[in-house]
């Protein structure tokens, strides 16, 4: 008896979730998005804008949930599993409060300095990048709003890069989602195996024909002015590398469940992916930072735009040009387990990068080879903790390019991965070598 009421049970739950998500919360976050925030702040919040913006993402995010059980998403357990995994924290012998707040602190000071503002007259061109993988059945909707975004810019230079991860799909299927105009446009590259959403997107990047690189999922949408809101972004930034906006949640049917009241700032990323989508990065970002690190797969842009965060400003935009999907076989909730320990070792790894930037680095003894060793060496032992008697950690390091900021973090980043991966599986091994 109990076997067979608990899914009619489930069943009410998220019928009940569903029109409470989308005919409630959803008209009135649409309505909130639609005012000038920094004005309702100012004028009547005084403050409290940011917890009620918030509140109802996390209701969003609660009711999205319940609406969909099987999709296994659970935002309570993900903080959960956040709280226990503090492992930066344990190694500096410090607070996660306090380390999380100088982390905002140091990258606020990155993020402070921001682009000028200047006006640029160059149309900017553009390569959608997208990673097929599985959702066939929504891919031709994404086509389909992305031939509406051409349509609505047509003067906007867009190439169409595809990239086929599923050799279960034939390119032949994956081209007639496309009507002839929009294959004009495209370019399809078909892997023989599955070789993962960030090998894909590291391949698709050094082919890109466009000055930016737009990523869409490839059973995501897009916003038919997001060509044009983007264009004149670039325009009024032209230093600007990085640019996120905000993203609307829609169903499997392409119903509006929630819009996502972003309030958060690029400091917020030591939290959490605020990020997220839409993802625009500009293809010399990655010449001078590294691409995607396949050891995140699954969370690949949270890393990056972290990574982008401790060098150089992001601009996020209150725009809403993306429309995220849930459903069953979303990657996020599917592999909902996996991507929370994947954002949690992310995590960890920038607080200790951002203790070493803003405290200098400790508890890590550096042997330097290489020809190119002095100049590190220099700098690397300026950082250094002069009392330092028994490091926790010895680094060999191998040099074979010069000293620079950005090599430098480079060398924190992949450092700390080692340190934090070793120190949560408990592997007593405290020699590393690296090379750069």
């Amino acid at each position: 008896m109990k076997c067979s009421f608990y899914p009619i049970l489930r069943k009410s739950v998220a019928l009940i979730a569903k029109f409470f998500l989308v005919s409630i919360v959803t008209p009135f976050t649409g309505k909130l998005q639609q005012l000038n925030l920094r004005s309702l702040k100012k004028h009547f919040f005084h403050g409290w804008k940011p917890p009620l913006m918030t509140f109802l993402n996390w209701l969003c995010q609660g009711l999205i949930t319940l609406a969909y059980p099987r999709m296994g998403y659970n935002p309570v357990e993900a903080r959960r599993e956040r709280q226990k995994s503090q492992w930066a924290s344990e190694l500096l012998a410090m607070e996660p409060s306090q380390l999380e707040e100088e982390a905002r602190e140091m990258i606020a000071q990155i993020q402070h300095a921001p682009p000028s503002a200047s006006s640029s007259q160059k149309i900017p061109t553009f390569t959608v990048l997208i990673c097929f993988h599985h959702h066939l059945s929504y891919f031709k909707s994404s086509l389909a709003s992305l031939q509406e975004a051409c349509m609505y810019s047509p003067a906007t230079p867009v190439e169409i890069l595809i990239i086929n991860d599923d050799p279960s799909i034939s390119s032949e299927e994956l081209l007639a989602q496309a009507s002839a105009s929009l294959q004009e446009k495209m370019t399809l590259y078909s892997h023989k195996k599955n070789l993962g959403i960030c090998n894909s997107a590291n391949e698709a990047i050094a082919l890109a024909q466009g000055e930016w690189i737009l990523h869409l999922d490839c059973d995501d949408r897009l916003s038919p002015h997001v060509f044009s809101t983007l264009t004149k972004t670039i325009s009024e930034y032209p230093d600007v590398r990085y640019i996120s906006s905000r993203a609307i949640d829609i169903d499997q049917n392409g119903k509006i469940l929630s819009w996502r009241l972003r309030a958060e700032s690029p400091c917020d990323l030591v939290h959490d992916n605020v990020a997220s989508h839409l993802k625009v990065i500009r293809k010399d970002l990655h010449d001078d930072i590294g691409l995607f690190n396949p050891i995140f797969e699954g969370c690949q842009d949270y890393e990056f735009a972290l990574r982008t965060a401790i060098n150089e400003p992001l601009c996020f935009i209150a725009d809403y040009l993306y429309e995220y999907r849930w459903h069953d076989h979303s990657q996020t909730v599917s592999n909902n387990k996996k991507q929370n320990l994947t954002a949690n070792r992310i995590r960890q790894i920038y607080l200790l990068v951002a203790s070493w930037i803003h405290h200098g680095i400790k508890d890590v003894h550096w042997e330097i080879t290489g020809i190119h060793a002095s100049s590190w060496s220099k700098h690397l032992y300026s950082s250094r903790d002069a009392s330092l008697t028994n490091p926790l950690y010895s680094v060999i390091l191998e040099t074979t390019s010069p000293y620079g900021p950005c090599r430098e973090k480079q060398l924190l980043i992949e450092v700390a991965t080692i340190i934090i991966d070793r120190y949560r599986t408990r592997e007593l091994d405290t020699r590393i070598s690296v090379i750069i």
